[in-house]
C-alpha cells in the first residue's frame, strides 16, 4: 500500500507536556525499574542526550529509570553534560566503552548512519546478567509518553517488541522474509534478553550477515530482522512514529493509512528516519521542534545552535513569501500569497516507473509463492 502524503492538522497532535518536570522531586513509591539502552560516540551524544531529556520529563515518578549507553568514544566533558540531566530527576547511567570491539568486517552504506549502530548486535556482551529487557532507542528519536506502557508489554515468548517498518513490504520482498512475516525498524525495540541468550545472538548475527552479505542494504536492521523473523511481537506504529508518515511515503508497505494517521496525530515516539534529521538546514519534518525544545534542556544547547535555529526560522519566514513544493505530478508554486501549480512530465514518468516496478515485485513474489505450491 503507497500513499504520497498525509496532511495533518498540527494543532490536533498530542505531544509530551512535561508533566513531570515540577514534581521530578516529589516521593514516591518506585514501582518498577525501566533499562534503556542507547548507542552513540561523540557526535551524536548531543542527539541522544535530547532524546534521555525527552524521557525523564515523560515519565513518571513511579519508575526508576537506568540508562546504558554503549559508548563509541564519548568525551568526559560530554559524559558529564549527560550526567547533570539529574538537575530534573533521579536516574542512572552507566558508558560501556564500546572501543575495543572489531566492527570492520560490517558494511557501512549510509552517510548518516554510524558503526554504533552495530553496538547493538553485541548487548549481551556488555550489559549485566540480571538485566532481562531492554528498551533500545536510536539517538534521532523524540518520546512523546509515558515508556511505562512499553516497556509493560508482554513478550515472555517472543524475543523482541518492534514497529512496522515505513517501507515493510519493499523490504521484506528484497531480502526474501516469508510473506506473512513483517519487517520492522530496528530504531525502537523492546528486546528480551532472556530468549536472546537461549540463541547465542550475536553468534546467530554474525552467522545471518556471512549467509547474506550481499543483500544486506540496511546495516543491522536488515540482520535483526533476518534473525527474529517471525520471532518479534508487532507494537502499535506510534511507538515508532517515522518520518515518513509526516513528510510522505510513496514506499511498500503493510500498514494502513488509519494506522498512519493514528499515529502521526497521538505519537509515543517521534522517529527523525531517513537523512534529513532536526539539526540539517534542510529538514522538513513539521515536529522537528520537539527535537529542538528538549535539546534547550540540555548542557548541549549553546551559541552555535541558537544561530542554527534564528537562520533556520529567518528561512521559513521568507518561504512564505516564495516558496515551491512537490504535490504528486506537480509543483506547488506560491509567491505573495498567491498559489500556482506547474505539470511536472519528469514526477509524472517517475511516479509511472515506481508503480511499474511495484507491479513487477508483486507478480515476482506471486511467482515464488506458485512455484512453493506446486513443490
Amino acid at each position: 500500500m503507497a500513499w504520497e502524503h498525509i496532511k495533518f492538522d498540527k494543532k490536533k497532535i498530542i505531544l509530551g507536556n512535561n508533566r513531570y518536570l515540577k514534581d521530578s522531586s516529589a516521593n514516591k513509591d518506585i514501582e518498577r525499574t525501566i533499562d534503556i539502552v542507547f548507542s552513540s560516540d561523540n557526535n551524536y551524544i548531543n542527539h541522544c542526550a535530547a532524546a534521555i531529556t525527552s524521557i525523564l520529563l515523560n515519565c513518571d515518578n513511579t519508575s526508576l529509570l537506568r540508562f546504558h549507553i554503549l559508548d563509541g568514544g564519548i568525551s568526559d566533558s560530554n559524559k558529564r553534560k549527560v550526567i547533570n540531566l539529574n538537575k530534573y530527576r533521579d536516574f542512572s547511567v552507566e558508558f560501556y566503552d564500546m572501543t575495543n570491539f572489531d566492527f570492520s568486517n560490517l558494511p557501512l552504506n549510509r552517510s548518516y548512519i554510524s558503526i554504533s549502530t552495530y553496538y547493538r548486535l553485541f548487548l549481551l556482551d556488555v550489559l549485566p546478567k540480571e538485566i532481562s529487557k531492554v528498551i533500545y532507542l536510536d539517538c534521532d528519536i523524540i518520546v512523546e509518553k509515558d515508556l511505562k506502557e512499553l516497556w509493560e508489554t508482554d513478550i515472555t515468548d517472543y524475543y523482541a517488541a518492534v514497529v512496522e517498518d515505513e517501507g515493510s513490504k519493499l523490504q521484506q520482498q528484497r531480502l526474501k522474509l516469508p510473506k506473512q512475516n513483517n519487517y520492522f525498524n530496528a530504531g525502537v525495540a523492546l528486546f528480551n534478553l532472556d530468549k536472546l541468550r537461549e540463541i547465542n545472538f550475536k553468534q546467530k548475527c554474525f552467522e545471518y550477515f556471512e549467509a547474506n552479505e550481499e543483500i544486506i542494504l540496511l546495516q543491522d536492521q536488515d540482520i535483526l530482522n533476518g534473525v527474529l523473523n517471525g520471532k518479534c511481537k508487532f507494537l502499535p506504529l506510534c511507538w515508532n512514529t517515522n518520518g515518513r508518515i509526516y513528510c510522505g511515503n510513496d514506499l511498500a508497505k503493510n500498514y494502513t493509512l488509519t494506522e498512519a494517521e493514528n499515529a502521526g496525530y497521538a505519537p509515543g515516539i517521534i522517529h527523525y528516519t531517513d537523512r534529513k534529521k532536526p539539526w540539517h538546514f534542510k529538514c522538513n519534518h513539521p515536529l522537528m521542534s520537539e527535537y529542538w525544545r528538549y535539546l534547550k534542556f540540555t548542557d548541549f544547547y549553546s551559541y552555535r545552535e541558537w544561530g542554527f535555529l534564528l537562520l533556520y526560522n529567518l528561512k521559513k519566514a521568507l518561504s512564505h513569501i516564495f516558496s515551491v513544493k512537490r504535490e504528486g505530478t506537480r509543483h506547488k508554486i506560491t509567491f505573495l500569497g498567491f498559489v500556482f501549480y506547474k505539470k511536472s512530465k519528469a514526477l509524472k514518468n517517475k511516479q509511472t516507473i515506481n508503480e511499474l516496478k511495484q507491479k513487477i515485485s508483486d507478480l515476482e513474489e506471486e511467482l515464488r509463492e506458485t512455484r512453493k505450491g506446486n513443490n
